[in-house]
């Protein structure tokens, strides 16, 4: 592949990206593609053909990525509910059986570490 090709396909992939980090990493996804089949003399349209379901790929694979991030962050708090609730249900205990300067004296230590 030429420099005149690759500077088309730069500017193809700039269009269909809008952002030149995305359209650059495109390209060399392309490229590695391309060699990858043995394929590296295409027609500057297979080029674009395989950019463009490069494109598609990766945009589907942060659809996928993001998704499974928000059913973390879900799974996350409904953890973090459990062990704030966990925790109060201590302290209650706690305040039941140690004096006041005891309890002060524990939150102070363990829980904020001070």
């Amino acid at each position: 592949m030429n420099e005149l090709e690759q500077q088309a396909l730069m500017k193809y992939c700039m269009r269909m990206t809008g952002d030149k980090w995305d359209a650059e990493d495109l390209v060399q996804d392309t490229i590695l593609k391309l060699m990858e089949i043995n394929r590296t003399d295409a027609s500057h349209a297979y080029q674009k053909t395989v950019a463009k379901h490069k494109w598609i790929d990766l945009l589907r694979k942060r659809k996928r990525e993001s998704f499974l991030s928000e059913d973390n962050q879900v799974d996350g708090r409904a953890e973090r509910m459990k062990a704030a609730d966990d925790f109060e249900h201590l302290l209650k205990q706690l305040s039941g059986i140690l004096t006041p300067k005891q309890l002060t004296i524990f939150l102070l230590k363990d829980v904020f570490s001070f």
